[in-house]
């Protein structure tokens, strides 16, 4: 990669640490309930209900916060204090890396030009920078999937054994990885079936103490109540048949998929999306698009029994991608797409937007490639090529100005709302001890029954 196309790359990614008391507005309930148990996690080695270095701390509405985000946290503000930028910083940092790695990973497996592609297509990408400046759990899966991905590809006889710590922390970070990490483990391309079996083993090993938690009814209610299984009143597929949650779950998967959510305008929660631009970049979806069309074309001919044009002119690396970038993506939507509520739904299926870079990068390092050899006698083709990648960063430089125009300017004032707090006394216990003072043991000791 230059030293030109590094540089912009890290100046971008810089943004994602600016104006975090500017867009999002507030914090959260989320984040303050979070920030509260890690403030008292660093005064008394116990979160706001008084458990002792907790693996999990619950929090509002049945969710958990869970130990890689609660210690990560505790790290981190102790260096940089308790601030909301501070916490708010420790997602953009892990964002920052979870696009490290999958650069790193895609580098390995293919070369510079393509890694350069993907490293700029997740750096652009409203789904990712929306989520690397809000304080809660989430960000986490990104990061460590790609980090698991890239020590498997480590030269050492445990390289295995590391990966799949990696993969168990991003299920011990988030409830939606406890699906995905499995799924993606069992079909991962280019590994062999013994190095499988070991890595799934040593997976659910792991993760037992998640597995035993998972006995606890309060610690599953949510997860019950929001599958599509469920026969909470709202769910709409509360009476289907087998086949009806089945289709619910096809429905649902291409909801994630769909023009309107990727494209136009993303998930319909503020929280979650701005709402004036879809999940991914306007290049990263046009890309997506000519790689599915190149897809189709392979499928008709392979049909009509001729040889494939597009997969037979990749090379061996490109391929594991491509098949892991569709494997990934749709592991990474089924944790949402197995629920009925606020689908489609961009954190559930957070897990999914490492794997939609990977297809997109891959995708257009082809198309530079054919057009480089289209007119390699003539030279022709190298100007060609030199055009796509110049309009592909200008493509992606412009829509992510136009987007932080938006997301610091007109959702800062929309979504305020949408990022509050309740008068609920962990809710405010995080204000209490950060703004006035006061410590995490009295402000128990006054709101000892608050759960």
């Amino acid at each position: 990669m230059s030293r030109w196309c590094i540089a912009v790359l890290i100046a971008l990614n810089a943004i994602r640490f600016w104006g975090f008391g500017i867009s999002p507005p507030g914090f959260y309930i989320d984040e303050a309930v979070g920030a509260a148990h890690v403030l008292c996690l660093k005064q008394t080695g116990a979160d706001y209900w008084g458990v002792s270095y907790p693996l999990f701390s619950a929090g509002p509405g049945g969710g958990y916060f869970t130990a890689p985000y609660l210690y990560g946290e505790v790290l981190w503000t102790s260096v940089f204090g308790d601030s909301t930028a501070a916490f708010r910083s420790f997602a953009a940092l892990v964002t920052v890396l979870a696009i490290l790695f999958l650069t790193l990973y895609t580098r390995k497996k293919t070369g510079d030009r393509t890694a350069l592609w993907v490293a700029l297509m997740a750096t652009v990408a409203p789904w990712v920078f929306q989520f690397s400046r809000i304080a809660w759990d989430p960000p986490l899966v990104p990061m460590f999937l790609m980090l698991g991905l890239y020590l498997l590809e480590g030269r050492s006889r445990w390289s295995w054994l590391f990966s799949t710590l990696a993969f168990a922390g991003a299920a011990y970070a988030y409830p939606p990885a406890r699906v995905q990490v499995p799924l993606l483990l069992i079909l991962l391309p280019g590994i062999g079936w013994k190095k499988t079996a070991k890595m799934i083993g040593a997976f659910f090993v792991l993760v037992i103490p998640v597995l035993w938690k998972s006995f606890d009814p309060a610690f599953m209610a949510r997860a019950r109540m929001l599958a599509l299984t469920s026969d909470y009143p709202s769910n709409p597929y509360r009476d289907a048949s087998i086949f009806g949650l089945a289709w619910g779950v096809v429905k649902q998967t291409f909801e994630h998929l769909s023009p309107q959510y990727l494209l136009v305008s993303g998930d319909r929660n503020l929280r979650h999306s701005t709402q004036a631009f879809g999940m991914i970049s306007w290049v990263q979806y046009a890309s997506l698009v000519w790689g599915a069309g190149l897809a189709a074309l392979d499928a008709i001919r392979l049909a009509f029994r001729r040889p494939a044009l597009f997969w037979s002119r990749l090379t061996v690396g490109e391929q594991t991608l491509l098949v892991l970038g569709g494997v990934g993506t749709f592991v990474g939507i089924a944790p949402a797409a197995m629920t009925w509520e606020g689908v489609p739904h961009a954190i559930r299926s957070i897990g999914a937007w490492p794997f939609l870079c990977l297809l997109s990068g891959v995708t257009i390092e082809h198309l530079l490639k054919k057009v480089e050899h289209w007119g390699k006698d003539s030279g022709a083709g190298f100007t060609f090529s030199r055009g796509i990648q110049n309009a592909v960063w200008a493509g992606s430089l412009v829509f992510f100005v136009l987007y932080l125009h938006v997301f610091f300017g007109d959702y800062a004032r929309d979504s305020a709302a949408w990022f509050q707090v309740d008068r609920s006394p962990i809710a405010q216990a995080y204000g209490a001890m950060a703004e006035q003072g006061l410590g995490c043991e009295m402000i128990r000791g006054r709101y000892k029954d608050s759960r």
